[in-house]
């Protein structure tokens, strides 16, 4: 789901409750005051999919509906990132089934890293108001001066393309 749609409870439930695997601790973002349980999400995956999305389209919070998920299969270009193959070890490893992969910029790139994953896994999406998750947004201090309208708009944009992104994949979908 949408960055702030409370995909890191979702994560963390899936992996304390049910023993998903999201990896070693050090492959995963430090915690911080407005998340301090964790994120869940390795940076692997983070560094390569954040790198991606600002040169293509500006950022995670940039105009995402542009990124072309079929160019960057076709260049490689998720390969040019060794820590993305850090990850994808990972992703492709047997051992460490089940596992979990936390990323609201998936919503975006789901493509481009499946594409190099062994099997089709399946998405858990989780679904939280609109309203909400711009509030959200909106009182993280890096972005106090966005307008509410933009995180309503990306927030179209995300689960637009999440649900395009995962058609033919088994889904959950939460709320």
């Amino acid at each position: 789901g949408m960055h702030r749609s409370g995909t890191s409870v979702l994560c963390g439930l899936l992996v304390t409750g049910l023993g998903y695997s999201v990896g070693r601790p050090n492959k995963l973002l430090d915690t911080k005051p407005e998340n301090p349980l964790g994120y869940f999400e390795r940076k692997d995956v983070v560094w390569p999919s954040d790198t991606m999305l600002k040169k293509e389209v500006g950022g995670w919070n940039g105009d995402v509906v542009a990124f072309d998920n079929d160019a960057a299969i076709g260049g490689g270009k998720l390969l040019e990132y060794g820590m993305a193959r850090s990850a994808l070890a990972f992703l492709n490893d047997s051992a460490e089934k089940p596992w979990v992969l936390k990323d609201p910029r998936m919503c975006v790139l789901l493509p481009t890293w499946l594409h190099h994953v062994k099997g089709r896994p399946a998405v858990v999406f989780t679904f939280r108001d609109p309203l909400e998750v711009a509030a959200s947004l909106s009182k993280r201090t890096l972005y106090k001066r966005t307008d509410m309208t933009k995180w309503l708009g990306l927030w179209i944009d995300y689960n637009m393309l999440a649900v395009k992104h995962s058609a033919g994949l088994c889904r959950v979908i939460t709320r």
